[in-house]
């Protein structure tokens, strides 16, 4: 019995402290320093998503390039066809915010733009992010945060 409380009252310091950072994100003004970091907590992405991401990015960056991928890196994705990933192609946007949109499952084409142009902005994928949002014509020097 002892256990049962002290587990509850765990939970609810962890939504107590849940809430509190989401009031934080948006309540605190936008840090221009850090577009990306700022973009992950008002869309509430977590760190294991961010890795993904992270890693997916790395791939459509040596796709852009040209290189093979090695073959360790071509782990399966939930949600994402292995053909789609790792095609030999330069990616386009829509396969790019396809990949994204399930990886950070993420149903919005501006969140995207606004994660690609973060990542422009904070100096992260910067080839990658600036191929993709010139394809929809899209500029990376405009860049405002929404909130």
């Amino acid at each position: 019995m002892e256990y049962d409380k002290k587990i509850r009252e765990l939970e609810e310091k962890i939504e107590n402290l849940q809430e509190k950072i989401f009031w934080l994100t948006i309540s605190k003004l936008p840090d221009p320093r850090h577009p990306y970091y700022e973009l992950l907590l008002h869309l509430n992405i977590s760190d294991i998503k961010r890795q993904l991401m992270q890693h997916a990015l790395v791939i459509l960056s040596w796709r852009l390039e040209g290189k093979e991928i090695p073959e360790e890196f071509k782990k399966p994705f939930p949600g994402i066809p292995h053909e789609l990933l790792y095609s030999e192609n330069v990616p386009t946007f829509e396969e790019a915010k396809t990949i994204l949109s399930n990886i950070l499952e993420i149903n919005n084409s501006e969140h995207i733009i606004l994660l690609l142009k973060a990542l422009y902005r904070e100096g992260r994928f910067q080839d990658i992010c600036r191929h993709l949002l010139e394809q929809i014509g899209e500029d990376t020097s405009d860049f405002c945060m929404p909130f």
